[in-house]
């Protein structure tokens, strides 16, 4: 008996629940990166078709990418050589189902006996934390270097906990006919976004000698800020325009966003406001949406020259194009 075969055998009742469980889409069989491309218009499709709100079909989609891409790089079934660099065809399944009025993501694979404890350790260090260590931890591991060897597994694993709703679940089992092999099971649990956000206001805060001009016009995803800025209590000036921010950033999906900033001062209160709103659009560019910002300079004026570098270095998700512009 192959291994294949072994999966299908052992994991027939896990199969059956999910055919039982209103399944979206399911797959079993060999894994490859052309083959994970033609189901991802597959996935795209059934889940709008079933009615799933872009918030949480973007997050679906993203851990059935995450999933099927570690089956083809860490499956110990292949029909391809470990050695060959890239084109590897390997074996696993992937489930996505509605349960209990949320979604979940099954993905099973064989995986070599010697990686289970490592595994397992990176698993249980990400059930134990909070969404903002999740967070912290994605940044970290996105700009730190890779691990030698690495495929990523550790950035796709902060991915689907990001995205999930709960802890990621995960089971081992041993395969009877090849010992050399364990069964690795790992679920991620979605809820559905329930917000049913009607459209957003857009936000308008006129200049004043100390404060600039905020136009965030959330229909054209247009956002604007035009001026100096060193009010007398920034947390307060900026906390509804981040927070009007933030909402509508989470309700983004596959959106293309425009900042524009021609800021000519701001002091120290400003600025630690200013990467508040940068980080958000910076996280909503890590999520699959295109943010640019336009930063805009007069050519004389080196400070905030340097700080737009600065903001282009710590958020780099962000598309940022210097705009230089002549003094009058």
């Amino acid at each position: 008996m192959t291994a294949a075969q072994s999966i299908d055998k052992e994991y027939e009742p896990f199969f059956q629940m999910a055919r039982e469980r209103n399944v979206i889409f399911y797959y079993v069989g060999y894994f490859s990166q052309n083959i994970i491309a033609a189901m991802s218009d597959a996935v795209r499709l059934q889940l709008t078709v079933s009615g799933v709100d872009g918030t949480t079909r973007r997050k679906l989609f993203s851990s059935f990418v995450e999933m099927a891409q570690n089956i083809v790089h860490y499956s110990s079934d292949s029909l391809t050589s470990p050695s060959q660099p890239d084109g590897q065809l390997r074996h696993g399944s992937v489930c996505i189902s509605m349960v209990d009025e949320h979604y979940r993501l099954m993905c099973s694979n064989p995986v070599s006996s010697a990686r289970v404890e490592q595994l397992r350790g990176t698993l249980e260090k990400v059930r134990t934390m909070t969404l903002e260590e999740i967070k912290r931890a994605y940044k970290e591991t996105l700009r730190a270097d890779a691990p030698e060897g690495s495929k990523g597994a550790g950035l796709g694993i902060l991915t689907m906990a990001r995205d999930a709703s709960a802890p990621l679940e995960y089971n081992f089992q041993p395969i009877d006919t090849d010992p050399v092999s364990t069964m690795f099971q790992l679920v991620a649990t979605i809820c559905p976004d329930r917000s049913h956000r009607t459209a957003m206001e857009n936000l308008f805060i006129a200049a004043t000698p100390s404060s600039p001009e905020v136009s965030f016009d959330f229909a054209r995803h247009t956002l604007s800020l035009k001026g100096e800025s060193y009010p007398e209590n920034a947390a307060v000036f900026y906390g509804e325009a981040i927070s009007r921010l933030r909402k509508y950033l989470a309700d983004c999906d596959d959106t293309d966003v425009t900042v524009n900033v021609a800021l000519t001062y701001f002091n120290s209160s400003s600025t630690k406001m200013l990467f508040s709103m940068f980080d958000a659009l910076n996280e909503a560019a890590e999520r699959g949406n295109h943010v640019t910002l336009h930063w805009f300079h007069d050519e004389d004026d080196d400070t905030i020259l340097e700080f737009g570098q600065e903001l282009h270095d710590d958020f780099p998700a962000i598309d940022f194009i210097d705009e230089v512009t002549t003094s009058s």
